[in-house]
C-alpha cells in the first residue's frame, strides 16, 4: 500500500509539472462558483468552492521554488511583483473610482496610495479591496526568507500549531480577511515541501514521507470535521478545506482523463489568465455590492458580467498567442 501511495504521489506531481495551467484553471473555476454561491446562497453545492484558493496558494508555493532557484533575490522579487502589481494597481484605481462615485466614499491621496499598494488590507488607510492579492504580496516578499526554513519537520510543527490555534483560539476576535490569510499559510508551505520532495536530489524516502504527510493531513481534516459536526469544538472551514486540498488536487488529476480536449483547453485558459479573471470577478462583486443588487437579479448579473469579462479576456488571450 505504501508503494502504491508513493507511485500515486509521483504520478500526480508529474502531472502537476506538465499540466499546471489545467490545475490552476480548475481552481479558478471553483472560486468563480464559490462567488456565485455568495451572490445567491441557494447554490449550496458551491459553498466550499474557496478550496480553489487553497489550491492556488499550494501551486504558487510549488511554482515559486522553480523561479527562486533560477533568479537572484532581487530578480525574483522584481519578476513576481511585475506579474501582479500592474494589474492590481489598475484594478485598485478602478475600484477606488467606483467607491467614490457609487459608494459615496471619501478619498484622499493617502487612501488611494494605500489601496494601490495593498496597505489598506492592514487598516492603515483607504478601504479594504481584496485580501488574496495582499496575501500574495506577503508570500512573494517573504519567500526568500521562508524557503531555507521549510522542511518536513518545520511543516509538521506549523501544521500542529495551526491546528491548535484554529481549534482553541477564539478567532471571532480576528477580522475574517486575516483568517483567510492565516488559514492558508500551511498549504503554501506544503507546496515548498512538495518541491523539496520531488526535485533532485530527492530520494525514495522523501516521496514516501510526503505521501504519508498528505495522508495525515486529510485524516486530521476528517477528525476536525467530525468534531465540528459533534459540536465538540469549532474549526473554521477556511482551515479545514486547506487540509482537504490534496484530495481536491487528486480528484482534478483523475477527472482530466475523462474530459474532452476542448474542455481541458478552456480550463488551461482559465489557469493561464487566472489573475485577470480573478480581478474581473472581484470587480463584479464590488460593483454588485455598491449598487445593492439583490436576489434573484444579483446572480443573473453576476453570471452575465463574468461571461462578458471572460469573453473579452479570452479574445485578447488568443490575440496574444497569434502575435
Amino acid at each position: 500500500m505504501c508503494e502504491k501511495n508513493i507511485a500515486c504521489a509521483a504520478k500526480c506531481i508529474e502531472s502537476l509539472n506538465k499540466n499546471r495551467s489545467y490545475f490552476m484553471g480548475v481552481s479558478m473555476l471553483a472560486v468563480l462558483l464559490f462567488h456565485a454561491y455568495i451572490a445567491w446562497g441557494g447554490l449550496f453545492i458551491f459553498k466550499y468552492g474557496f478550496i480553489g484558493v487553497d489550491s492556488f496558494l499550494f501551486l504558487s508555493g510549488y511554482g515559486l521554488c522553480f523561479s527562486y532557484k533560477k533568479n537572484s533575490i532581487w530578480s525574483f522579487w522584481l519578476r513576481r511583483l511585475k506579474r501582479i502589481m500592474p494589474k492590481y494597481i489598475a484594478y485598485a484605481i478602478v475600484a477606488t473610482i467606483l467607491g467614490v462615485t457609487l459608494g459615496n466614499k471619501n478619498i484622499s491621496i493617502w487612501d488611494l496610495f494605500c489601496n494601490i499598494t495593498t496597505l489598506s488590507y492592514y487598516n492603515i488607510g483607504g478601504w479594504f479591496i481584496d485580501w488574496y492579492l495582499a496575501a500574495l504580496v506577503i508570500f512573494y516578499l517573504s519567500f526568500p526568507l521562508i524557503y531555507p526554513l521549510v522542511s518536513f519537520r518545520t511543516f509538521i510543527v506549523l501544521l500542529i500549531s495551526a491546528s491548535l490555534f484554529f481549534t482553541f483560539y477564539n478567532i471571532s476576535e480576528i477580522e475574517w480577511k486575516y483568517i483567510c490569510f492565516l488559514a492558508r499559510i500551511p498549504v503554501f508551505f506544503l507546496g515548498i515541501v512538495m518541491y523539496r520532495s520531488s526535485t533532485p536530489p530527492h530520494t525514495h524516502n522523501s516521496l514516501r514521507n510526503f505521501s504519508w504527510l498528505i495522508t495525515a493531513m486529510v485524516c486530521l481534516g476528517i477528525f476536525l470535521l467530525l468534531m465540528n459536526i459533534l459540536n465538540v469544538f469549532y474549526v473554521t472551514s477556511f482551515f479545514l478545506t486547506s487540509l482537504y486540498m490534496p484530495v481536491f488536487i487528486i480528484i482534478c488529476w483523475w477527472l482530466k482523463k475523462f474530459l474532452t480536449i476542448k474542455i481541458v483547453h478552456f480550463l488551461e485558459f482559465l489557469g493561464i489568465e487566472s489573475l485577470m479573471i480573478y480581478l474581473a470577478n472581484v470587480f463584479t462583486q464590488l460593483f454588485l455590492d455598491l449598487v445593492y443588487v439583490h436576489n434573484p437579479y444579483r446572480l443573473m448579473i453576476y453570471i452575465f458580467l463574468n461571461v462578458v469579462f471572460i469573453g473579452i479576456i479570452y479574445k485578447f488571450h488568443f490575440k496574444r498567442l497569434k502575435t
